[in-house]
């Protein structure tokens, strides 16, 4: 593995996030786990280290925001922009107002379940996650 970040996590290449969300702990038996994901850092409000899965806490939250960020991106969304919520402000690029209002239920219905070994969520599921939640804005 070869890195050039300030983050705790490494990112994977070759799965597109439009093809899975992809989530993953390398084990080494000399090092602590590595956590892999192909997600990648477009703001930080919760934790300058990085992501992390499998518990509600800082990492986790920060990755379901980026999550949530690179949805509405992908989708071409033209809401509102802040780069503050509810006491909380960004570190790192601003992000639309809708990603702060979804991040924290995607926390809870997906990021915050996955085994400490990781996962690999079809689009498709979370493109039905979106669409659910998203319908009627």
């Amino acid at each position: 593995m070869n890195k050039k970040s300030p983050f705790s996590d490494f990112p994977i290449d070759d799965i597109r996030l439009t093809e899975a969300l992809v989530l993953r702990r390398q084990r080494s038996y000399l090092a602590a786990p590595v956590l892999m994901t192909n997600v990648p850092h477009l703001v930080i409000v919760y934790s300058v280290t990085g992501f992390q899965f499998g518990y509600h806490g800082l990492g986790p939250m920060d990755l379901a925001l980026n999550i949530c960020e690179w949805y509405l991106l992908h989708t071409g969304h033209q809401g509102e922009r802040t780069k503050r919520w509810k006491g909380l402000k960004c570190e790192k690029a601003d992000c639309f107002l809708r990603t702060f209002d979804l991040h924290r239920e995607f926390c809870r219905d997906f990021i915050e379940r996955v085994p400490d070994e990781g996962t690999t969520i079809p689009f498709a599921d979370l493109k039905n996650w979106f669409d659910d939640h998203l319908s009627g804005q």
